[in-house]
């Protein structure tokens, strides 16, 4: 089989593999065929290998070389990646399937060396998450840019009650009496309209826009203001979006508010 590196924007599986954008885009084509000289699959029919070959005249050089682990419930625990140095990767996993630890870095016999990644959560008996830690750079600490460790209490309801964060801007979330969450605990608040569906994220203490949702009579999103210039605020620099949906609400196209030409076009098969 040959795999052919193109433009293709892939949504969900009973999305068509066709989307329109309405811009230009200059791309390079690389060719690379699947390696299926060893076998690939264990006796459980589990992927053990993927090997995807880029051939040239002197002979083929991998992109990719990957070997997974799994445990007795056929979860995946472990990727060793023969290409890529320090980007193996281990997973636990509890009784219920869910993710305990993820590290990522050069794995050895002994172990993980020269981590670049790690992270944990434990969980209490009703399945809410007391406790979570994110280490982006592997050095043990949780105090670099985007990294965290926060520990939590719940409420009967299943409501964060206080977050205790070496990140001093994160505090404790508020509710609305109905579940819907006031305050995030990190500086943002929302609305909600008379369903309870959520139409507007501000920053709390300034109430500059973070997000806003238009809905239609049948509560079906058809517009959207949101960040795309990675400030963390919806402004002027931020493409407003309306929405056409179909009758499940899947949106068929995407306008830029005022135009009449769509930047996006969605094609999709199978039921609603």
């Amino acid at each position: 089989r040959t795999w052919t590196n193109s433009v293709r924007f892939v949504g969900p599986p009973h999305e068509s593999e066709s989307e329109r954008y309405n811009q230009s885009t200059s791309i390079s084509i690389m060719i690379a065929t699947f390696d299926q000289s060893t076998p690939n699959l264990d006796r459980f029919g589990r992927r053990t290998k993927l090997r995807w070959n880029r051939p040239l005249p002197s002979g083929n050089v991998a992109l990719l070389n990957s070997h997974y682990g799994y445990d007795r419930d056929s979860y995946l625990t472990s990727s060793d990646d023969k290409v890529m140095d320090g980007f193996d990767e281990q997973l636990t996993i509890d009784g219920l399937g869910r993710i305990k630890t993820y590290e990522r870095g050069a794995q050895t016999a002994g172990g993980f060396t020269d981590r670049t990644y790690r992270g944990g959560r434990g969980f209490e008996a009703l399945g809410n998450m007391l406790s979570i830690t994110g280490d982006r750079n592997g050095d043990g600490f949780f105090t670099g840019t985007g990294e965290r460790s926060e520990a939590r209490t719940f409420n009967d309801a299943g409501e964060i009650v206080t977050r205790t964060s070496l990140d001093p801007s994160v505090g404790d979330p508020t509710w609305y009496a109905d579940g819907a969450m006031d305050s995030s605990g990190e500086g943002q608040k929302s609305t909600y309209d008379a369903w309870g569906n959520l139409v507007r994220v501000e920053v709390e203490s300034t109430s500059a826009l973070v997000l806003a949702l238009r809905r239609d009579a049948l509560n079906r999103i058809i517009g959207q203001h949101g960040d795309e210039t990675g400030d963390g605020l919806a402004t002027a620099a931020d493409i407003n979006y309306n929405y056409l949906p179909d009758s499940a609400g899947r949106p068929l196209a995407a306008f830029e508010q005022g135009q009449t030409i769509p930047r996006l076009e969605r094609l999709f098969a199978g039921p609603e």
